[in-house]
């Protein structure tokens, strides 16, 4: 009977972490925002954090999500590729290594803002407009949750 019990469970879990991964939510929780990618992105992007699971590992999976998303990117009034927006973060990042203790300082501190202080944002396959801050704090929070369910 426990043993039957714990198949449940796990069974459930990884039922529930298959529907969270698949769904094309627009929001995940109050505030938050996703930009919908489906299940082969996202999980192409978790191969990157499975081989780094810390701060450096979640950054990683935050800017290959960008990359393999369908979206744009709103900086300083310009628009740009999701490629381009990948490609400008991994170079943020690679720069300002050293000095980044998590994800959530690399969000507030290299991905929000452009330098000019005005807020970035990002533009959804529907033409949504989403502060990228919300965006990937959403998707952080994603990825914790998908790791806690210790989901490979």
């Amino acid at each position: 009977m426990i043993a039957h019990r714990g198949y449940c469970t796990a069974l459930t879990v990884i039922i529930w972490t298959l529907l969270f991964l698949a769904m094309p939510a627009t929001v995940v929780a109050a505030g938050e925002a996703s930009i919908g990618l489906g299940y082969t992105e996202r999980s192409i992007a978790f191969k990157e954090y499975e081989s780094d699971r810390n701060s450096d590992g979640e950054i990683r999976y935050l800017i290959k999500l960008i990359k393999f998303s369908n979206m744009k990117v709103v900086k300083a009034g310009q628009e740009f590729s999701a490629s381009q927006a990948a490609r400008y973060l991994l170079m943020k990042f690679k720069t300002a290594k050293s000095k980044i203790v998590s994800a959530e300082q690399f969000i507030d501190d290299f991905a929000s803002y452009a330098p000019d202080g005005e807020p970035i944002y990002i533009i959804d396959r529907k033409g949504m407009n989403y502060p990228a801050r919300h965006v990937l704090y959403g998707e952080l929070r994603r990825l914790r949750n998908l790791d806690s369910a210790n989901f490979r």
